[in-house]
């Protein structure tokens, strides 16, 4: 069976290819780096995007390099949902086996809501069933981050 994507699809792969290129000697070794990273990619939003919380999925190979880094999406200034589905759709096609989850909470508080440790799990669970890991979930603002993986909840 053949697949046929759509035009938005295609596009969506030619930029993780792109950014696989880009990342292609950034190896990871934690938290800090990842928030650094998602900093960078998100440099360029305008100030009334940056008080948005925003969800990321960031996909690393199987040597810590990270692959791709997807917004995933974006909701408002204080809540942001993530549909399993587009957590791993790009995983599955760009082939990678690790994901660092991560959102933004732009009120400056990155302590897990009980809606954080929800989503999570949740999270976590689905990716079983795909063969994929979860390593951590961050949460990060402008100056700080928590790590899940960090405070022994991702296991």
């Amino acid at each position: 069976m053949l697949v046929k994507f759509t035009k938005k699809m295609n596009e969506k792969i030619n930029h993780i290819r792109e950014q696989a290129l880009q990342y292609q000697h950034t190896k990871i070794s934690g938290a800090r780096e990842i928030v650094m990273h998602i900093r960078a990619f998100e440099s360029n939003l305008d100030p009334i995007e940056k008080e948005k919380e925003r969800f990321y999925a960031v996909g690393l190979t199987t040597s810590g390099k990270i692959k791709y880094i997807d917004n995933v999406s974006t909701g408002t200034i204080d809540s942001c949902t993530a549909d399993p589905l587009q957590v791993f759709r790009i995983a599955i096609l760009s082939g990678v086996r690790y994901i660092v989850i991560a959102h933004n909470h732009p009120s400056g508080n990155t302590e897990p809501s009980d809606a954080d440790i929800k989503m999570t799990k949740k999270l976590k669970e689905g990716s079983k069933w795909l063969d994929l890991t979860i390593t951590d979930h961050i949460i990060f603002s402008d100056d700080d981050y928590y790590s899940f993986s960090a405070d022994g909840l991702i296991l």
